[in-house]
């Protein structure tokens, strides 16, 4: 991991695997490296205080540092792109027509890169 220094710009994982909650010991899945379905994990705005603030708090493993001269606006939406190119690079959708269920930032995402 890139080591974080305060001021630095970040995008953050919406879950906090039970690795990052400093349970002392991980549960089946993020054993096997699957932490995105942690048996004990927390989501932000949700189990934790979200990032709908000035500022928060986060494990700097979840943590991923932006070049300091990328705009806020594309920081803010990496997490979600994220999550639609895997998605999206993961199904054999080439050449195929697509349905979309749910509009969400993820979902809108999902279309350009379909």
């Amino acid at each position: 991991t890139e080591s974080l220094e305060v001021g630095d710009i970040v995008s953050a994982e919406s879950h906090i695997p039970c690795a990052s909650q400093g349970i002392a010991e991980e549960c089946n899945m993020c054993r096997m490296g699957n932490a995105h379905i942690c048996e004990n994990i927390k989501f932000f705005s949700v189990d934790v205080d979200g990032f709908l603030a000035q500022y928060a708090v986060a494990p700097a493993n979840i943590l991923w540092k932006s070049p300091k001269d990328m705009p806020h606006e594309i920081v803010a939406m990496q997490e979600s792109l994220g999550n639609s190119v895997y998605t999206v690079s993961e199904s054999n959708v080439e050449g195929k027509d697509v349905v979309i269920f749910g509009l969400g930032p993820t979902g809108q995402n999902c279309i350009p890169v379909c």
